[in-house]
């Protein structure tokens, strides 16, 4: 399977990147303009459409930034046409074609027009050196580069092999935790609590200044953006930090997790509880993990969530989602979960009447504590706190 991964190097910012990167923003929204004039969508249309006149209007640049240009146009054109708003582009960025860089390790060559390059050295720190090993010794290559007012990004592409393994973990997610067990036993309890507080704290903040500023609605919206960026951030930054330390603690695991796709639309709970479970950053912690997970050489799959924590995997009965564990054997509804994805794949039937696993599905919730090793992470405002 081939991974990418984008590594952003800080760079000297000149006039001439400056300029370069307001000429490519013309440039797209001129293809956006004819777009719209002639009513064309499709890519190839509209590149036949305006590729003389681009040529004249910008003369003299490589022909390679009318195929960016139109490709960039196209997809700003369906995003805009989804979200209801006008197109147009306004960030400086240059996402470039393969002809038109050339990455050498600390700077990356940029044609602008025919014999005439730009070089931009790049700040290459430890974090960096890695990725540029890599591509030094052949096992990465180097995808489309993206240029922005700050940052020159490079995607390092490799091929990883995910070949699933024997050994298996299962994850339930839940709105403040993350519960996994292993086909060995081995139990993970990850605090996602203050996620949920991130979430409540804005929350209460909107509210007052929404109460606050109802007369001075163009005051309050743009503080409602500001905050909104700062809860987006902060839960963002909490889920990678957890993620990186799933992804290194069950390396060389094949990671099973539920399909939570379209979950949201069958919740019809209080308006209290609604804003709650769509505040659940549910799928980016998955697709973080995955990611992390995938770069490590871990498999990542998916089932189907179906009665994995209402239905008990040790005594057959039924768990209440009001309930935090089995009433008739005790077993924790997120353990039974865990369990119950496990033997969606199989995995507790291939084991052996003496392993681990096994041994847990007899005993119950009594004993998990005493399989294996018990690891219990716990997220605080400064630091993070690994128990093992």
């Amino acid at each position: 399977m081939e991974v990418i991964q984008s590594v952003r190097f800080r760079y000297e910012k000149t006039p001439e990147i400056q300029s370069l990167l307001e000429t490519f923003r013309d440039m797209i929204n001129f293809c956006i303009e004819r777009a719209l004039q002639h009513k064309v969508t499709s890519f190839m249309r509209l590149r036949a459409l305006i590729y003389d006149e681009f040529k004249r209007r910008f003369e003299g640049y490589n022909t390679q930034y009318c195929y960016s240009a139109v490709r960039i146009a196209c997809n700003i054109l369906k995003s805009c046409r989804k979200r209801g708003r006008e197109p147009r582009a306004k960030r400086l960025f240059i996402q470039f074609s393969p002809q038109l860089t050339k990455f050498y390790g600390d700077r990356v060559r940029i044609s602008v027009k025919p014999n005439q390059f730009v070089t931009i050295p790049l700040e290459v720190k430890e974090y960096h050196r890695r990725f540029i090993e890599l591509w030094e010794r052949g096992e990465a290559k180097i995808g489309e580069i993206i240029l922005n007012s700050d940052y020159v990004i490079i995607p390092f592409k490799r091929e990883i092999d995910l070949t699933e393994s024997s050994n298996k973990v299962a994850f339930d997610l839940n709105e403040q935790s993350l519960v996994g067990l292993t086909n060995d036993g081995i139990l993970i309890n990850i605090d996602l609590s203050e996620a949920k507080r991130i979430h409540d704290t804005y929350f209460e903040k909107r509210r007052s200044i929404q109460s606050k500023l109802s007369n001075k609605p163009s005051l309050m919206k743009k503080i409602l953006a500001k905050y909104r960026g700062r809860e987006k951030n902060r839960v963002k930054d909490l889920l990678h930090k957890v993620s990186k330390i799933i992804a290194a603690l069950v390396k060389g695991y094949t990671i099973i997790m539920e399909d939570l796709t379209n979950i949201r639309r069958g919740i019809y709970f209080s308006k209290k509880m609604n804003r709650r479970l769509h505040s659940w950053n549910f799928r980016l912690l998955q697709s973080l993990i995955e990611y992390k997970a995938n770069l490590s050489g871990s498999k990542v799959i998916y089932i189907d969530p179906k009665n994995t924590s209402r239905v008990c995997s040790g005594c057959g009965g039924v768990i209440e989602s009001t309930e935090r564990a089995c009433p008739n054997c005790g077993l924790d509804r997120h353990v039974n979960a865990c369990i119950n994805i496990l033997r969606k794949q199989d995995v507790a039937s291939q084991g052996s009447a003496e392993s681990p696993l096994m041994n847990l599905l007899k005993r119950g919730t009594g004993e998990v504590a005493k399989i294996g090793r018990a690891i219990t992470l716990t997220y605080f405002p400064t630091a993070y706190l690994l128990s093992v």
